[in-house]
């Protein structure tokens, strides 16, 4: 699950939650995985993936202005035991780790679909069963500069 927060004129429009594959907990080790802003998995450690059902996330991102925008992308820690990080936003054929990023251009009102992907830690105290951690996806538009 995802959350966002859009200040002035950004909308930001969920396509496609991201999904992780099940797992198998490890019962002494942390454990941890990748799901790529290409839907690739990578970086398997101390843990078993079941199946091949995972996919990255996709989002519709538009504006009615042309200001720059700044992205910033947090983990919200809602579920004990799992982290959320090193993720990775593509846009306009641009990919971006390091948040927030600023100085991007506009999507525009027809918008630019984004990609999202991200790791996942999680402890062997992990809760068992179907998990879905939150994330933070902030866009904001960055003021004019105003020449005099």
């Amino acid at each position: 699950m995802f959350n966002t927060t859009a200040k002035a004129e950004v909308t930001i429009t969920e396509i496609t939650p991201i999904q992780f594959p099940d797992a198998v907990l490890n019962p002494s080790k942390t454990a941890r995985l990748r799901v790529t802003w290409k839907g690739q998995l990578r970086n398997v450690r101390n843990t078993q993936v079941l199946g091949d059902v995972y996919n990255e996330a996709e989002f519709l991102v538009t504006s009615d202005t042309n200001n720059l925008i700044t992205v910033d992308m947090t983990s919200v820690g809602d579920v004990p035991g799992v982290i959320l990080k090193t993720f990775q936003f593509r846009y306009k054929n641009e990919t971006y780790t390091k948040f927030p990023v600023t100085g991007l251009a506009n999507p525009g009102v027809d918008g630019e679909i984004v990609q999202v992907g991200m790791r996942i830690q999680y402890t062997k105290n992990t809760s068992t069963g179907g998990i879905t951690p939150s994330y933070d996806i902030t866009i904001t538009e960055e003021e004019p500069i105003v020449v005099p």
